[in-house]
């Protein structure tokens, strides 16, 4: 044999051999892979729409955010308490009692609803122009009774609320039982309340 004949390509006869052996059998052929296209990729990564740089904790979780806001809203709200000193003289329902003026009410509630009570409380002293006031009321009551010259004590008020200095003199009469028992006169005395009420609220007003 020759050269060539000893080394040429036989791949083809033994593929017609192995054809005619198993006829089922084809000669396997080479998987390919499609190249890639970078260009195509990077375009496809920058047309990407990228999610925005921040904290997305509030739009995953709405409710909390809105309960943060609705908490801070409750707290901002809160209002301040005011200290506030009820009516020597209350504002009568004149539905119960349509037949009775004030004045008769006053006296009928007067030892379970007043005696007890102050006529310038504490929160009131810090207000001198308001205490100064209601001495003037005190000296101008007393100065309206007859027997005032006739009553020693009396003028000692009379004298101490003009110069104001009669509740750091008589202290005791602070009392709206103690007053009352002091004037003697219950329509002085309702008139002296009245009085009182009014120059409070007019305080409260400027």
């Amino acid at each position: 044999l020759s050269y060539q004949d000893i080394f040429q390509d036989y791949s083809g006869y033994y593929q017609q051999l192995a054809a005619q052996v198993n006829p089922e059998t084809e000669p396997a052929e080479e998987k390919t892979q499609d190249p890639v296209n970078v260009a195509s990729t990077e375009t496809n990564l920058d047309t990407t729409p990228s999610e925005s740089i921040g904290n997305h904790d509030d739009d995953k979780f709405p409710e909390q955010k809105t309960l943060a806001s609705t908490a801070q809203t409750f707290i901002a709200a809160e209002p301040t308490p005011v200290n506030t000193t009820e009516p020597l003289v209350s504002d009568f329902d004149e539905g119960n009692d349509a037949e009775d003026d004030d004045f008769t009410l006053w006296k009928r509630d007067f030892d379970n609803a007043y005696a007890d009570q102050e006529l310038v409380s504490l929160m009131d002293f810090a207000d001198k122009e308001l205490v100064d006031q209601v001495e003037d009321a005190i000296a101008d009551v007393l100065n309206k009774q007859n027997q005032l010259n006739d009553n020693e004590e009396k003028m000692k008020a009379y004298a101490d609320a003009t110069q104001h200095v009669f509740f750091k003199k008589h202290d005791g009469l602070n009392n709206q039982g103690e007053m009352r028992n002091f004037i003697n006169d219950d329509e002085v005395m309702f008139d002296l309340l009245t009085r009182i009420d009014d120059i409070r609220d007019s305080s409260e007003e400027n």
